[in-house]
This record gives structure tokens, C-alpha cells and sequence, in this order.
């Protein structure tokens, strides 16, 4: 399946989709959802380890 194919499929931008796969730290939950519903996969959200990098810190070391 192409990005666009799932794009089309899940109701987002190829954009989205891009952004996704790649790892973005900012991303639309609800974009995030309907990519997995239209990959018949779940998200799972959970807290990280209190040793991880904030956003904060990702930001501000430029990556």
C-alpha cells in the first residue's frame, strides 16, 4: 500500500501519513487514530519512562 492509497483509505493527507511513519513528535490524535483504523491496528498510548527526553529537550537539541 502506497502512502496515498492509505491516505485515501484512512481519510488523511499523504501529509499525515508522511509525518507519521517518519516519527513527528506533534501529531493529530484523531489522524493518528484513522490511520491505525484503516490499518485494522490499534494505538497504544503510554507514558514514558521519567529518564526520556522531553519535547522540550528534542526542541531545543534540534532534532
Amino acid at each position: 500500500m502506497t502512502q496515498q492509497e492509505l491516505a485515501d483509505t484512512a481519510g488523511v493527507s499523504r501529509k499525515l501519513v508522511c509525518d507519521a511513519e517518519a516519527g513527528k513528535l506533534t501529531m493529530q490524535l484523531d489522524g493518528l487514530v484513522k490511520i491505525c483504523n484503516a490499518l485494522d491496528c490499534d494505538l497504544v498510548v503510554r507514558e514514558a519512562p521519567s529518564d526520556s527526553p522531553t519535547y522540550s529537550d528534542v526542541v531545543a537539541s534540534g532534532q
